[in-house]
């Protein structure tokens, strides 16, 4: 006990301090007074550091909820484009499309890291897009035509833009993708030559790699300029009067043709014209017949060709005039190459020019076509 006054102990019964003198009563000590704690602010708060704490938690779960949610949606619209993109047969102008953008893309890229993603994306690209492998009714040009010894095999290259599809270099590797003698395509191919334009059907070869095989030992030779390997089902000669098609009915021939300014060619030169007639082509609103014109440019200038127009004329044996369209064509011809420029002239049967240029056979056509304007890749633009 301590007096309450000084703090001097005082024994039990004890009324003044013998200290101070002071009448007292028994406390704790000032000291131990100041000294007792104080409840901790988490104690005398516990309920509402509790409260504080579910409604974080609950606040993560819904966060993480929200997380899963969008993977999962993401995760099935992925699995509903490479579905859609992968139903049906593959359309060879996507593919091309495609393929060119993820060579521009390659050559672009300014290191190795980018171009190897690039690579990839084509892989899986080729994966998704072309399915099991098989196509048909694609078109290119003749790039060769080779046999073995004896000519028991016959191979065969054919080219659209960039892109080849081969057959192997020998029986060794991939004897079924060869072309036996006595076989429909052996005999399809004893009619043709080299620059000869074609379509073609068959099958693209699995690859566990890179999903379907490809010649290149590098993946810029996959991106830049790849050679499928591709088992051929059948290729005709694409001016045959008539070619039969799944679901739709080809009528196409080669028209005789002329570039009216001559001294064009130094710059661009046309190589074929061809004229289908497409029933019931096309989807949705725009279904119906046409008329097209396969126009093929070559590039013969050292340098890539960005854009070109010009305007041609198709006339009859008489050289009176059936139609004018013009010819625009802004996807960029590296040099040396060739691309094909379509024009489609939706078919009326009350239109007696549309019958004129359907129904006149394409030995009595003729296409002239003026070329216009030429830009090259620099920005430099020629006019004619």
């Amino acid at each position: 006990m301590f007096c309450v006054n000084c703090g001097h102990p005082m024994e039990k019964g004890w009324n003044l301090c013998p200290k101070c003198g002071a009448k007292t009563y028994t406390a704790m000590p000032p000291s131990a007074e100041q000294n007792y704690p104080e409840p901790a602010p988490f104690k005398r708060n516990w309920y509402w550091w509790l409260k504080l704490l579910v409604i974080f938690a609950i606040m993560y779960v819904f966060y993480q909820f929200l997380i899963s949610y969008g993977a999962h949606e993401k995760q099935q619209t992925n699995a509903q484009n490479t579905q859609a993109v992968s139903v049906g047969v593959p359309e060879q102008t996507l593919f091309l499309r495609t393929m060119e953008q993820f060579n521009e893309k390659y050559q672009k890229a300014d290191n190795e890291i980018k171009q190897s993603a690039i690579y990839r994306d084509q892989i899986s690209f080729l994966k998704n897009y072309l399915g099991t492998g098989e196509v048909s009714q694609w078109e290119g040009k003749i790039e060769s035509i080779e046999t073995t010894k004896g000519g028991d095999f016959a191979s065969v290259s054919i080219k659209n833009r960039h892109i080849s599809f081969v057959t192997p270099y020998s029986i060794i590797g991939d004897r079924e993708s060869m072309i036996k003698i006595g076989s429909a395509v052996y005999k399809q191919l004893e009619s043709l030559k080299v620059g000869d334009p074609v379509i073609f059907s068959g099958n693209f070869v699995p690859d566990d790699q890179t999903g379907f095989k490809e010649r290149s030992v590098r993946e810029k030779g996959f991106v830049n300029s790849p050679e499928f390997v591709f088992r051929f089902r059948s290729i005709s000669r694409f001016g045959s009067e008539s070619i039969s098609m799944p679901e739709q009915k080809w009528h196409a021939g080669i028209i005789r043709h002329k570039v009216v300014a001559s001294h064009s060619n130094q710059y661009v030169s046309l190589d074929s014209v061809v004229r289908e007639f497409r029933e019931k082509y096309g989807s949705g609103s725009s279904i119906g017949d046409y008329i097209v014109f396969n126009l093929s440019v070559q590039n013969n200038a050292a340098k890539k060709v960005t854009a070109i127009k010009g305007v041609a004329s198709c006339k009859n044996k008489a050289g009176v005039e059936l139609y004018t369209f013009e010819v625009k064509n802004n996807r960029a011809i590296p040099a040396g190459q060739s691309e094909t420029i379509y024009k489609f002239i939706k078919f009326d049967s009350s239109n007696d020019i549309h019958h004129k240029i359907k129904n006149t056979k394409v030995t009595d056509l003729e296409i002239e076509w003026t070329l216009q304007e030429i830009i090259f890749e620099d920005g430099r633009k020629i006019s004619l």
